[in-house]
């Protein structure tokens, strides 16, 4: 894919809605970001400088993008009490929604963070949440990059785009979140990112994509978002010659369907 990163970045931030991108431009993800590891994934072979010394990377730090010295890559895990995933947890008080064992298990591998992850991760500072990155939290990291982009980082938006492409769902959604309703967003990328939630499997993406928005979208701006949503589909997954990903959030079976009960999953009783 032609356009770099920073063309992306850039198109995502500054676009506004005074000024929407013309019908014929597509948002296009880099092949470098698609194949980009999440922050504080070791490069492979140990990557060193031009002078030949180990970069810090190496030695097992990170420098941190909030400034400081180099930091312990994998020191301690920030949330040890912190449960990673919903085994165990209820299905009552899930940020989330979660009906069923199986949409808890849908939320954990589309990158939603649990209640007590959403929690704790929302008091922590900066530097605990890269931490945790470079410990191998993904949802850390996530939330990180919310963060930074709901600050103007210009380079926010290009690391949940990667997040999303390795298969977070819960990090375009704040993308489309902060395009359908930040003042210097692109409503028609908070759509079309919405869109593509939907086309992954996500059927409650439409139930609440109409209160992301300030303002209604006009039918041509919808149209014209239904283009790129399908474009970025693509993109997101290796582009026009890889497969779509696709992984469709569970239906509760107890749902009362309008002529009787559903079937359990299983194909048992209800």
């Amino acid at each position: 894919m032609a356009a770099g990163l920073v063309g992306l970045t850039g198109f995502v931030i500054h676009a506004s809605r005074k000024n929407p991108p013309p019908a014929t431009r597509s948002v296009e993800v880099p092949a470098a970001a698609l194949s980009a590891g999440s922050p504080g994934t070791r490069r492979p072979g140990g990557a060193r400088s031009q002078a030949g010394a180990a970069s810090p990377e190496d030695r097992g730090y990170f420098i941190p993008v909030t400034g400081g010295k180099p930091q312990l890559r994998d020191p301690i895990d920030p949330f040890p009490r912190v449960p990673k995933s919903r085994n165990s947890l209820p299905l009552a008080g899930d940020p989330f929604v979660a009906e069923s064992p199986q949409e808890q298990a849908w939320l954990d591998r589309n990158g939603y963070p649990n209640a007590q992850q959403l929690a704790a991760y929302s008091a922590a500072s900066d530097l605990e949440l890269e931490q945790a990155a470079a410990h191998g939290d993904s949802v850390a990291a996530v939330e990180l990059a919310a963060r930074q982009l709901a600050r103007g980082d210009p380079s926010a938006s290009g690391k949940l785009m990667t997040a999303g492409a390795n298969g977070s769902s819960y990090a375009l959604s704040l993308l489309a979140s902060y395009m359908a309703s930040a003042t210097h967003g692109n409503p028609e990328l908070g759509y079309a990112l919405s869109r593509v939630l939907e086309m992954r499997g996500d059927w409650r993406a439409p139930l609440t994509r109409d209160f992301m928005f300030r303002e209604p979208l006009s039918p041509v701006e919808k149209m014209r978002a239904e283009v790129e949503a399908l474009k970025l589909f693509q993109q997101l997954d290796g582009g026009p010659g890889g497969q779509p990903r696709t992984d469709p959030r569970p239906l509760d079976w107890k749902i009362q369907a309008a002529g009787g009960t559903t079937a359990a999953p299983d194909g048992g009783p209800p």
